[in-house]
């Protein structure tokens, strides 16, 4: 299985979401080939927010090397599930390639059939930065759970 996170400019939601996973998969032995993340607007190459790389480091990621790229088609392609941090994200996915409606969701809709979006940290406090990397790992805990149901 390939994973995709998606955010708006891939160096705060998605790039922390990544690193939590990654993580987790480790932790856990899961079978998941690759845990990717990119952003919609993204400026390729950017560095990953250091308010997202001090809200790891308190669960011991490391995701300071991190930068940021650009969503491209070959991404929805190769991935298995799509999963974005808000649901117009989701939207802007599927209005450009409807083709990929069967595994695009937002992460929440995904995991607890919740509509909730994970607001963007960015230009924000590091306490609001931890509070979404908090509400990241929550529910990337629970598509853990859904993925070893699923035989992951």
């Amino acid at each position: 299985m390939k994973i995709l996170f998606v955010c708006t400019g891939n160096t705060c939601r998605s790039p922390m979401a990544e690193g939590i996973m990654k993580d987790l998969i480790k932790k856990e032995k899961l079978n998941i080939e690759e845990v990717k993340s990119a952003g919609l607007i993204a400026r390729e190459g950017m560095p990953v927010s250091e308010n997202s790389v001090k809200a790891l480091e308190k669960f011991g990621i490391d995701i300071s090397k991190y930068k940021a790229s650009v969503i491209k088609e070959e991404d929805l392609e190769e991935a298995d599930i799509i999963l974005t941090m808000t649901s117009d994200h989701e939207d802007m996915i599927l209005q450009a390639m409807p083709k990929y409606s069967h595994k695009v969701f937002t992460l929440s809709d995904y995991v607890d059939d919740s509509r909730e979006d994970i607001s963007d940290p960015y230009g924000g406090s590091q306490k609001e930065y931890d509070i979404t990397a908090d509400i990241i790992l929550e529910k990337l805990k629970k598509l853990i759970e859904k993925l070893k149901k699923k035989g992951y």
